[in-house]
C-alpha cells in the first residue's frame, strides 16, 4: 500500500461503528474518557480477523483499552499501523521507530549498527547501541544500549489462538546511567519474526503491546 486508501479508513469506521470497539475520537488515548465511558478491549474472533482484507494487529497503550490497528503503509522496511483515530505508529523489525498522535511521540531512533531484532534466531547475548529522540521531553535525544537476553519458549495468546513463541528480553539504559527500562519481544521460533511485544518508547512512558494477528504480505506493499 503507497498510501492510506480511503477504503481503509472506512473499513476501521465500519468496524468502530458495529461495536467491534465503543471508541470514538481519541477515546482511547484518554484514560478519563475510557473511565466515562467504559470502554472494552476488543476482541475479534478468528473469521472476523481473516475478513479484514489487510495486515491487522492487536495495540495496547499503557493501562488503556486494546485497540484494532491495521497496516497503512509497507515501505522501506518499515510497517506503518493507523488506529480508527488515526494515530500512527510505525514499526521497523518489530520495533517501534516513530509515532504520531501520542502525548508524547517517539520522533526517530537511529544507529550504526543492525538492529538485533533483525536478526532474531541469533540474538541471545547480543548487544546494541542506539539514539532515539522525542517530541516533546528529551528532544536532543538520548544514547541508549540495548541488551537482549533469550528466556525460552512460552505459551501465549494471539487473538484467539495459542502460540508457543521464544521470549526474549531487551534490558534498555541510557549511557550516562540516568534511566533503564525492560522490552519483551515474543518471536516466531522458526523465523525469528517478532509476533507480540511489549515496548516503552521511552523513560516515564506507557508501554505499548503489540500483538500481530494478520501478517503482512509483501504483495499488499
Amino acid at each position: 500500500m503507497a498510501k492510506t486508501s480511503s477504503a481503509l479508513m472506512m473499513l476501521l469506521s465500519a468496524f468502530w461503528l458495529n461495536g467491534c470497539s465503543q471508541q470514538s475520537g481519541d477515546a482511547y488515548l484518554d484514560s478519563a474518557k475510557v473511565a466515562l465511558l467504559g470502554t472494552p478491549d476488543i476482541d475479534l474472533s478468528a473469521d472476523k480477523i481473516a475478513s479484514v482484507p489487510y495486515a491487522s494487529a492487536y495495540l495496547t497503550v499503557g493501562d488503556l483499552p486494546r485497540a484494532f490497528v491495521v497496516l497503512a503503509y509497507a515501505e522501506q522496511q518499515q510497517l506503518k499501523w493507523v488506529s480508527a483515530d488515526r494515530n500512527l505508529f510505525v514499526m521497523q523489525q518489530g520495533r517501534w521507530v516513530k509515532t504520531i498522535g501520542l502525548a508524547v511521540n517517539l520522533a526517530h531512533i537511529q544507529s550504526e549498527q543492525p538492529d538485533p531484532l533483525a536478526d532474531g534466531l541469533h540474538i541471545d547475548g547480543a548487544s546494541w547501541h542506539w539514539h532515539a529522540v522525542w517530541d516533546k521531553d528529551y528532544t536532543s535525544g538520548r544514547d541508549l544500549i540495548s541488551r537482549f537476553k533469550v528466556l525460552g519458549p512460552e505459551q501465549i495468546d494471539v487473538g484467539p489462538t495459542k502460540r508457543s513463541l521464544l521470549a526474549v528480553e531487551e534490558a534498555v539504559s541510557e549511557a550516562q546511567g540516568r534511566f533503564s527500562y525492560r522490552n519483551r519481544y515474543w518471536l516466531d521460533p522458526k523465523t525469528g519474526t517478532v509476533i507480540q511485544s511489549r515496548q516503552q518508547l521511552g523513560p516515564d512512558l506507557p508501554p505499548l503491546l503489540f500483538t500481530q494477528l494478520k501478517p503482512h504480505s509483501p504483495k499488499e506493499s
